[in-house]
């Protein structure tokens, strides 16, 4: 055997994982939209909405 001959590699060996990851939904709900902000940007005009609701946020 050569000195310059590469060794296996001992495998990694991976954690377990602690716990399944919970998916946490949010309950549906009307938004009620409110009008934030107007910029004008190139001759074109953007409105931002926020709901009051939630975090949701509307451009048009």
């Amino acid at each position: 055997m050569s000195p310059w001959t590469a060794l296996p590699a001992p495998p990694i060996e991976a954690p377990e994982p602690e716990a399944t990851p919970r998916l946490q939904l949010v309950a549906p709900h009307e938004h009620t939209w409110q009008l934030r902000a107007v910029e004008y940007d190139d001759a074109l005009e953007v409105r931002r909405y926020e709901c009051d609701g939630c975090a949701e946020v509307l451009f048009r």
